[in-house]
């Protein structure tokens, strides 16, 4: 039988996994064989007994559970249930499959052949999968739309130059025109922009005429499926303590230009 070490390693090489922290959805990308599901609806509606049957059926040797913070037991069965409170990793010894359940009742799966039995044996499995990161609802399209200029504007806060009274006036007018609280709006900078563009406020060289549109676009879309997930949102925090005065002055004065705004009867 292959050590804890062994199978530490494997899940690293093949997965890109270390059972001792977080995987998708609550870090990380979701990629090709991979999915996850909220747990109880995948319980309700596949169930967990059918799970441990085709895992069980599939999986070869030993299986090796890996508990948050740093427990490990080897067992004869996969026996997933109702959550018990510690993020739990499954894996079989030749690491060909892998279950992840966590606090955030997600319950995650990597392994071609796991995941075609699962679809196989599940008509509806498309209303549920992979729900933090669906963007096929109009609601959804709607949201990401609205946020874009938003972004562009939050973005300036980043560049690597002193920014002028007609560029405040220009993101003072795109806030209003949002219709978005102020604290609504700094959220969205902090889970959404600060993520993706932090690195400029530390660079010696930072951008300084203005981030991609595309690319910023396509970063933020990714942080926005990502800001309600608590491990985002506690890292985000963390960085947020050092590098927030470096943008605190901005948001002061978009916050008084906006209360001049509303006083004069902006609407």
């Amino acid at each position: 039988m292959k050590t804890e070490k062994e199978i530490i390693k494997e899940l690293k090489v093949k997965w890109e996994i270390n059972p001792f922290d977080f995987w998708i959805p609550l870090s990380g990308d979701n990629e090709e064989h991979t999915c996850y599901f909220h747990d109880d609806e995948f319980d309700e509606n596949f169930g967990f007994e059918k799970l441990n049957k085709i895992y069980n059926e599939l999986g070869s040797g030993k299986i090796f559970e890996f508990t948050y913070p740093k427990e490990t037991k080897v067992i004869n069965k996969l026996n997933v249930s109702e959550f018990n409170g510690n993020d739990t990793f499954y894996t079989d010894e030749n690491v060909d499959f892998v279950i992840y359940h966590t606090h955030e009742r997600t319950i995650a799966f990597a392994g071609d052949e796991l995941i075609k039995r699962i679809k196989a044996d599940w008509a509806e499995y498309e209303k549920f999968i992979n729900p933090w990161t669906r963007d096929n609802s109009i609601d959804v399209e709607f949201e990401l739309e609205k946020r874009i200029p938003i972004w562009n504007s939050i973005s300036e806060f980043y560049l690597d130059t002193e920014l002028q009274d007609s560029d405040y006036e220009s993101i003072t007018k795109t806030f209003l025109n949002s219709d978005l609280h102020i604290s609504e709006l700094k959220e969205i900078d902090l889970y959404e922009v600060f993520p993706v563009l932090k690195g400029n406020l530390l660079s010696v060289a930072g951008v300084w005429n203005g981030f991609d549109e595309k690319w910023l676009k396509e970063a933020c879309t990714k942080t926005y499926f990502k800001r309600n997930k608590s491990f985002h949102k506690w890292k985000t925090k963390l960085y947020n303590q050092f590098l927030h005065s470096m943008r605190k002055d901005h948001w002061t004065e978009i916050e008084n230009r906006m209360k001049t705004h509303y006083n004069n009867g902006y609407n």
